[in-house]
């Protein structure tokens, strides 16, 4: 299982990437509520949107990474053993971790 995750909006993968082996994960092999998984395929839809648009309107790209960390923690409450960093900004220039020790 993995136990190591990056939430990444690049618009060719799923929204879960695995954080040692790269790649990203299809999200029917996490158990996790269908809710969040509707809100991971939209998530990364409109990032696709905005990639397409070249990552022009800031204020986009600004709500798209808020909802980012959002998915990163209720992934994180979902899959309690997992440590989740969310990697965010169109150009993937950051991240924030959840649940990794400092």
């Amino acid at each position: 299982m993995y136990n190591y995750l990056t939430v990444d909006g690049y618009f060719v993968g799923t929204g879960i990437r695995d954080s040692v082996d790269g790649g990203f994960i299809e999200l029917e092999l996490f158990s996790i509520s269908p809710d969040l998984k509707d809100k991971i395929k939209k998530w990364v839809f409109q990032y696709e949107v905005e990639h397409y648009n070249d990552y022009a309107n800031e204020k986009n790209i600004e709500t798209l990474d808020t909802e980012g960390k959002e998915i990163a923690m209720l992934l994180k409450k979902e899959l309690i053993n997992v440590k989740v960093k969310y990697l965010f900004g169109c150009k993937f220039e950051g991240r924030i971790d959840i649940g990794f020790e400092s």
